[in-house]
């Protein structure tokens, strides 16, 4: 049977609605699951370092599967990969209830970094594929606004029930438990990744020969990880109250829902490299300017802003994915994009949990400001234009 073009193009948006509708189901979790970790095992009297360790530990986990990402989605295709790794995530919310014992908990979160991961680089493999190449700034634009939606959504959740209360983990399994019979609606399949010949550490020989189109992911990999893990205790450090953690997350979603679109609108018309060095600037200047003040109302602003911002390192690498990566390699180049990002999570919260614990606070902002240099450095390398093939 065949379909119009008006018949194709609509089957195009509701199957991009089904793959973004994956992402942000796995982004409530982040948003929930990164305070509600730290809190917890912070009342528990574990350290800042410690905390930050053992959020590396469950954040090693994608380091080791993202590489196989692609040949998991050779095998099954990937709505029915992403079906199943949202039964998986309803199933480890449930084991979050018996106790809060770290040993448990940093179990759990390792294998929610496995069936987030999983979640992201699937749904964006997808989204990747079909999103026209005149629109792929606003459609991840519009994919960050989602994305990070979810995030505030995850952190208001934590303000509003306290991250004491298990209502949070109730509501975050019937959110996934919501999103499972949209899987029934026919969408448009996506295409096998080419993975002949290739071995796991195929992945890390891409990202070493393309710095400069990894080095974003890297970046937000760091600056999503270190703060939005450390955030609660340096909120804690610095004299606000519990609140002020879901309340700083809820900032940071409110300024990723007003940026992200407009930045990717900005990248359709004045190019990716460009917007990239706007949003590197912004990335070093405002965790600085954080040091300065504690006032409430100056700090939600500063990290509406400055999260607005950097969660552009994240979009602007993946249109970067599609300039320089033909249909077929995009799947090997998202999770090279992943694997890039996923090294960043292992290294930032030890890093940023241990500066914070023997220099302070601040040392957590200034660390925040040596990442966000990194693709602005890289951008000045010499780099390949052809397409990789």
């Amino acid at each position: 049977m065949s379909f119009s073009n008006n018949d194709e193009n609509a089957k195009t948006y509701i199957t991009i609605a089904l793959a973004l509708s994956s992402g942000f189901i796995s982004s409530i979790g982040f948003g929930l699951l990164a305070p509600l970790f730290s809190l917890r095992m912070d009342d528990l009297g574990l350290s800042a370092g410690t905390i930050g360790i053992l959020v590396t530990i469950a954040a090693s986990a994608p380091l080791f599967l993202t590489p196989l990402i692609p040949r998991l989605l050779n095998i099954i295709p990937t709505k029915n990969a992403l079906f199943i790794a949202i039964i998986i995530n309803m199933t480890l919310y449930c084991l979050l209830c018996i106790n809060n014992s770290p040993f448990l908990w940093t179990i759990i979160r390792f294998c929610f970094s496995i069936t987030g991961t999983f979640l992201f680089i699937a749904s964006e493999s997808w989204i990747l594929e079909l999103a026209p190449p005149k629109l792929r700034g606003r459609i991840f634009g519009f994919y960050a606004v989602i994305f990070y939606g979810g995030i505030g959504i995850g952190g208001l959740l934590i303000s509003q029930f306290t991250y004491k209360s298990n209502i949070v983990i109730y509501i975050a399994i019937l959110l996934n438990l919501i999103v499972l019979p949209f899987f029934a609606i026919k969408t448009i399949s996506a295409s096998k990744p080419h993975i002949g010949g290739q071995k796991f550490s195929t992945t890390y020989k891409l990202i070493f020969k393309n710095l400069a189109i990894f080095m974003p992911a890297f970046a937000i990999g760091g600056l999503e990880t270190a703060a939005f893990n450390l955030f609660p205790i340096w909120s804690r450090q610095i004299g606000f109250d519990d609140k002020m953690a879901g309340a700083i997350l809820g900032a940071a979603a409110i300024g990723n829902i007003v940026l992200q679109f407009p930045l990717g609108v900005l990248s359709d018309r004045i190019g990716r490299k460009n917007v990239l060095k706007l949003i590197a600037l912004v990335a070093i200047i405002l965790p600085l300017i954080l040091i300065t003040t504690h006032n409430s109302i100056m700090v939600l602003a500063i990290i509406c802003i400055w999260s607005g911002f950097v969660t552009g390192f994240y979009t602007m690498g993946l249109v970067g994915i599609a300039e320089y990566f033909e249909p077929q390699r995009i799947a090997l180049a998202n999770a090279a994009f992943g694997t890039t990002y996923c090294i960043a999570q292992l290294i930032a919260p030890s890093f940023g949990g241990t500066l914070m614990q023997f220099y302070g606070s601040s040392a957590l902002l200034i660390s925040l400001s040596i990442i966000g240099i990194l693709p602005l450095i890289m951008l000045y390398l010499p780099q390949k234009d052809e397409k990789y093939s």
